[in-house]
């Protein structure tokens, strides 16, 4: 996989970046694997999480942000 990363911008507090990925076989070309990465991203939720967040406000004083 050939993936391609555009530049970082911020919107509502997040990092955003355009991402383009493809499958190529690049042997031929006489390219070799320097940095492999393998990485999975999860999001979970909970019932516990108004619970969490009022929690949170209150310690921090600071209003959480939700995505």
């Amino acid at each position: 996989m050939l993936a391609w990363k555009g530049p970082v911008s911020v919107r509502d507090g997040y990092k955003h970046r355009e991402e383009r990925q493809t499958r190529v076989i690049l042997a031929g070309l006489e390219y070799h694997i320097v940095l492999r990465i393998d990485r999975r991203i999860a999001e979970y939720t909970s019932a516990a999480l108004p619970h969490f967040v009022s929690a949170y406000e209150r310690r921090t004083g600071s209003k959480a942000r939700l995505a």
